[in-house]
């Protein structure tokens, strides 16, 4: 990415943001209220509405964004996409606020291993689209996006033979969330409407003009990952994991086993752009890395 661009975009999303934001006030200030009435059992210090406000902002749970959005370009069922325009979205976790409610609460959940996935896929000579990450932060009342303080606990644990003790692990990731980045900025794969972008299908590809490329480009990653080990327990180079919920699914009548989950999860991170103009190429993509965790294993030495 261009710098200049970049940071022209990072403006906007952050105008964006503090737009939605400000049409939140009174949900906001209910919040406060609330904070203030749970806090109100007897203490040394009573706390200001302001004092309130910032600890809640600290918190993360006082950025919101509305469903009914014009800048949401997608809903996922943890993630939400933002045009940000000029070529760019924002794609940042969200929770429902409510069953009914016209708000979301974003920024909450942070990318742990977005980066670290990144840079295993490169090394794996998997290429992936340019990603800047960002974190929220509040001064004086405005929410603002800055560089994130990145820590790779990981590396930290195998290291210090920690690999065995899960509960280690779980309680370091929980102490250092909050450095973590909650927000990724990156090109608009649909390039002023030049493409859509769909999840890879044989279909798909087969009635695109360099279909038969794509499947070879296809096989190549697929083979890669799925070549990997999926614990870190095992001695292997690179590890591949995935969320739970981004492998989901029903196949006659049971859950998916192990290796159809993999296979489901390899297939989810390979995307297509579909060009609007059918004498064009299409593209494979490597997206939807905020699901998976491709890391070096027990087995891989960092030169």
């Amino acid at each position: 990415m261009q710098k200049e661009k970049l940071i022209q975009a990072q403006r906007k999303l952050e105008r964006i943001l503090n737009e939605e934001i400000a049409t939140t006030t009174e949900y906001r200030e209910q919040l406060i209220s609330e904070g203030l009435e749970r806090y109100s059992i007897p203490r040394a210090k009573q706390i200001s509405r302001e004092e309130m406000r910032k600890m809640l902002e600290e918190d993360r749970v006082m950025a919101h964004l509305r469903r009914s959005s014009p800048y949401i370009a997608g809903i996922g069922e943890h993630q939400v996409v933002i045009d940000v325009g000029d070529g760019f979205v924002a794609k940042t976790h969200y929770k429902r606020i409510g069953k009914d409610s016209e708000l979301l609460t974003i920024g909450r959940t942070p990318y742990n291993f977005t980066r670290e996935a990144i840079s295993s896929l490169s090394q794996l000579g998997i290429e992936t689209p340019e990603v800047s990450f960002l974190r929220f932060y509040w001064q004086n009342g405005r929410l603002l996006l800055g560089s994130d303080v990145y820590h790779d606990s990981r590396k930290d644990d195998i290291a210090s033979g920690l690999e065995e003790e899960e509960t280690e692990r779980d309680r370091e990731i929980e102490k250092i969330m909050e450095r973590y980045p909650n927000v990724c900025l990156t090109p608009d794969l649909r390039e002023n409407k030049h493409y859509t972008v769909e999840e890879y299908g044989e279909g798909l590809v087969g009635s695109l003009k360099n279909g038969h490329y794509l499947k070879r480009q296809f096989q190549r990653v697929y083979d890669i990952l799925n070549g990997l080990k999926t614990s870190y327990r095992e001695h292997s180079e690179f590890v591949f994991e995935y969320e739970p919920h981004f492998v989901e699914g029903i196949k006659d009548g049971k859950r998916l086993n192990q290796e159809e989950q993999k296979d489901l999860a390899i297939r989810r991170m390979c995307l297509v752009q579909v060009p609007t103009n059918p004498n064009k190429e299409g593209r494979l993509v490597i997206g939807d890395i905020n699901h998976v965790h491709v890391y070096r294993g027990l087995g891989g030495t960092n030169d």
